[in-house]
């Protein structure tokens, strides 16, 4: 047995890391190794006063054994988020994993970016990175949205800093797994001294699970993702269903994910369709599969996605899918055959696709399967996992024999 960190984002229930953790332990698990992990408690500081953050500094050590870690069943170790910038909040943990985990054996970075895996780079190990997107287009598809704290990061030391760790973190890993084609091309072009060790490993999706029905399909648009992010374009949306209901009165949009923002509400007050969207919250995955067997649609609006985990959901389940070319879904939806490709903020391209598939049983009914036999062939469990666990066994061939 071998001792294997983690190095990731807080371990919460829901969103694309935390269920690639889930992956990572998963393989892990499978072949008797311990794990720990290393995160930055960003979910645990107070969001009230400023005297209830002092205390909170105050109070917490650095760095402390976490607990409650939800389903995952960590061990971790959590370092507060202190009010500092951000390039030395992601040096920070660096200090703490050098001695917590120098002993451990395999190193392993989940994020959505790859700042995390900074710790990584200072254990003189080998070590993986499993990233969605690059954080250079992650702050600008906030900052296209109007995030003040985005463009501020865009410019001056803080954008410096934070290029310089990304590209030190690549250039120290081992292998670089990007979760879509898009990323990875990214990655190539950007740091072409990584082309040789980058490859793609689109997030596994349980095919089993997340399956077609043959029930009737629901008269409503289905949304599953943090609406709050500013890079959903919650606008674009919204007028996506004003403009499907000028023709099907009835439909609804339903959102899943976390309760919305006061200001994603005021948009949808300000776009009129009020009345026809349905927050359903954080909900079991049960329900969420349920919904994506029911929905006549799903739609993405983002203006940018490093791939999107709940647009391989829809298409497992055989959910017609439109989305914009926010990049991570130009490399599995394949235009006309397994979806349909809108630009980014062209709310009229989107409601003619949804229109299209509303209306010719016969073209929806392909789409159906069309996306439901992409997604066993490039995404189900067997085909993915294989992609991670080839990947630890050529980094660590001596932890993973069968």
């Amino acid at each position: 047995m071998a001792k294997a960190c983690i190095y990731s984002i807080e371990p919460v229930e829901h969103g694309g890391v935390p269920a690639k953790v889930r992956i990572a332990k998963n393989i892990l698990d499978r072949y008797g190794h311990e794990i720990d992990i290393l995160f930055t408690a960003t979910e645990q500081v107070p969001t009230g006063s400023r005297w209830g953050k002092l205390l909170y500094f105050l109070k917490t050590p650095l760095p402390y054994k976490a607990k409650n870690l939800t389903s995952t069943n960590f061990k971790g170790t959590a370092v507060p988020h202190y009010p500092l910038p951000i390039w030395i909040t992601n040096m920070l943990p660096a200090f703490i994993a050098r001695r917590a985990f120098a002993n451990h054996d395999i190193h392993f970075v989940i994020s959505g970016s790859n700042h995390v895996g900074w710790p990584a780079t200072k254990q003189s190990k080998p070590f993986l990175v499993w990233i969605g997107t690059l954080y250079q287009e992650e702050l600008a598809g906030r900052a296209a949205r109007g995030n003040e704290w985005a463009k501020r990061m865009q410019s001056g030391r803080n954008r410096e800093q934070l290029d310089q760790q990304e590209a030190h973190i690549f250039e120290k890993a081992a292998l670089i797994l990007s979760n879509g084609g898009h990323t990875a091309q990214q990655i190539q072009k950007l740091y072409p001294f990584a082309s040789d060790k980058t490859r793609v490993a689109i997030y596994p999706v349980d095919t089993d699970y997340f399956h077609p029905s043959d029930e009737p399909r629901q008269p409503f648009l289905l949304f599953t993702a943090r609406i709050n992010d500013e890079r959903k374009d919650a606008l674009t949306l919204f007028n996506v269903l004003g403009l499907v209901r000028q023709t099907h009165p009835n439909m609804r949009l339903k959102l899943t994910g976390n309760k919305p923002a006061d200001y994603i509400s005021k948009i949808l007050q300000d776009s009129g369709q009020a009345d026809y969207v349905d927050f359903l919250g954080p909900i079991p995955d049960a329900d969420l599969a349920q919904l994506y067997r029911d929905a006549s649609a799903f739609v993405l609006s983002s203006n940018q996605e490093g791939l999107g985990i709940v647009m391989l959901e829809a298409m497992a389940s055989g959910l017609p899918t439109v989305s914009t070319k926010c990049g991570g879904p130009e490399s599995v939806i394949i235009d006309g055959e397994t979806g349909f490709l809108v630009d980014v903020g062209d709310a009229d391209a989107m409601a003619t696709r949804i229109l299209q598939i509303l209306d010719d049983e016969s073209l929806a009914a392909q789409l159906s399967e069309n996306s439901r036999a992409f997604a066993i062939e490039h995404f189900s469990l067997q085909s993915a996992e294989k992609n991670i666990l080839n990947a630890l066994r050529d980094v660590y061939p001596e932890h993973f024999r069968d």
